[in-house]
């Protein structure tokens, strides 16, 4: 029971950064800003905010020391997957345009 409540909150969590990724690239390309850049803010916040929830609420009984140490390896984990995930990013954006909606479209 306890490994299936994880799993979905984990799934939630990670629904919860997709919606932040998303939503932090669309207001920021809205507002004029250069979509290959936001998208880097947009990564980064989505992180953060998947470590601190996973942290504080998936995995809420795991250990609490060196949280700094877990923050790092978890950013530079997910950084990994990112460059792979940017390269399909900067691929769609080439072809669709820069506007915000196609910004969120290619961070699908």
């Amino acid at each position: 029971m306890a490994m299936s409540r994880e799993f979905s909150r984990y799934f939630a969590v990670g629904a919860l950064g997709f919606a932040v990724d998303v939503g932090v690239i669309y207001a920021l390309v809205l507002a004029g800003g250069d979509p290959y850049l936001m998208r880097l803010v947009s990564f980064a916040l989505a992180v953060s905010v998947t470590w601190w929830c996973n942290r504080r609420w998936t995995f809420r009984r795991a250990d609490r020391t060196g949280a700094g140490h877990q923050y790092l390896t978890y950013f530079g984990v997910q950084t990994v997957g990112a460059g792979v995930n940017y390269a399909v990013f900067a691929a769609v954006l080439s072809v669709t345009g820069s506007s915000a909606g196609e910004a969120v479209l290619a961070s699908a």
